[in-house]
């Protein structure tokens, strides 16, 4: 049945976007992407398309945002025209990529995995590192690196792509619970967005790979009380880290 303009199947348990709003969203996206401007209605318009589509297509929202930025930065409504940034073209070649895995046939799990797994990170001033599995990585930041001067948000999301980076093919298929004592980390891997343009990067490469490898996933915040081991790796203490997790294999320093 259609309901509010969505599809949803009551066998299969989803909900679709129907097929013509899928043609329309991709013409839309490819005439965009062809013109060099485009009038601030015009890119209002699609945005509140494409806002629709993420009720179904959640992980549109961390593209999203580019185009969010680009009305913004229009002076009024009187504007003539907006100039498109030509990294525009990645959310439809994202969107392109993907749109048939989430807009036509929902991709299956694990039903083994239907109980989330947990995945342990933390950050520091000093490093970072991550716990999942029995494996784990750990680094610190280069010296006088630009990793020294963003903000401890960015550093806390930084491992939580590489473990998508690293342990895709483990993660592959599989419900995964993030577990970050970063409250802000937690609400913007939820969320899948920030206002932040350094976030941002993180958050669409983060989003990428969890299409790639089929990854559903969602973050809890943790105290860092309870946080010990992966602290230890964020601090470069990987000594007293092993003595807890004797089984661990290290995947990365």
């Amino acid at each position: 049945m259609t309901f509010v303009g969505i599809e949803l199947d009551s066998i299969a348990m989803v909900k679709r976007l129907p097929f013509e709003k899928v043609e329309k969203i991709c013409d839309c996206l490819s005439r965009m992407k062809r013109k060099k401007k485009d009038t601030l209605q015009e890119l209002q318009s699609l945005t509140g398309l494409l806002n629709f589509a993420c009720a179904v297509v959640v992980p549109g929202r961390a593209f999203l945002r580019r185009m969010i930025d680009l009305t913004l930065a229009a002076p009024s409504q009187e504007t003539p025209h907006v100039g498109c940034s030509r990294r525009f073209g990645s959310l439809v070649r994202v969107h392109k990529h993907f749109q048939w895995h989430f807009y036509d046939a929902p991709r299956p799990f694990d039903r083994d995995s239907l109980t989330a797994l947990d995945l342990y990170t933390d950050a520091s001033y000093i490093g970072f590192g991550d716990y999942f599995n029995d494996r784990y990585f750990a680094g610190v930041w280069p010296v006088d690196s630009v990793w020294h001067t963003l903000h401890i948000t960015v550093k806390e999301l930084f491992p939580l792509v590489l473990a998508l980076e690293l342990w895709g093919s483990l993660l592959q298929n599989k419900c995964i619970v993030f577990h970050s004592d970063n409250e802000d980390v937690v609400h913007i891997i939820n969320k899948q967005s920030s206002k932040d343009k350094h976030l941002m990067k993180l958050v669409r490469r983060f989003v990428v790979k969890t299409l790639q490898h089929n990854v559903l996933c969602r973050a809890e915040h943790i105290p860092g009380s309870h946080n010990i081991l992966v602290d230890f790796l964020s601090r470069d203490q990987v000594h007293k880290f092993l003595p807890s997790c004797p089984a661990t294999t290290l995947c990365w320093n």
